[in-house]
């Protein structure tokens, strides 16, 4: 099983290669052999910012097999980025974890 490190890279490669722009990791969960990883990308835009509004977080959600090859991913919510979420209990291997709502 690859290291978190080697997870985190892959999803930062990732998204650098596909939307051009650097994302935060937020979670990463073992998954049907692989890996579910959440990812935070902040959406600015020109025009948002020109009539002085707040630019966007996007949260994706990121599927990556045993071997790190991406096998989906989706964008999974918008907020304002002044927004704070509520943190959520997540049951994860028999454990609770606290982690962003998504």
């Amino acid at each position: 099983m690859p290291e978190i490190d080697s997870v985190h890279e892959a999803t930062t490669r990732f998204f650098l290669k596909i939307l051009g722009k650097p994302c935060t990791v937020v979670a990463i969960q073992p998954h049907d052999g692989g890996f579910r990883v959440f990812a935070e990308i902040i959406e600015d835009d020109e025009h948002m910012r020109r009539y002085g509004r707040d630019g966007l977080v996007s949260v994706y959600e990121v599927l990556l097999d045993g071997d790190l090859r991406i096998q989906g991913y989706a964008r999974r919510k918008a907020r304002s980025r002044t927004a704070v979420p509520e943190p959520t209990p997540t049951k994860v291997d028999e454990s609770i974890v606290l982690e962003t709502s998504f």
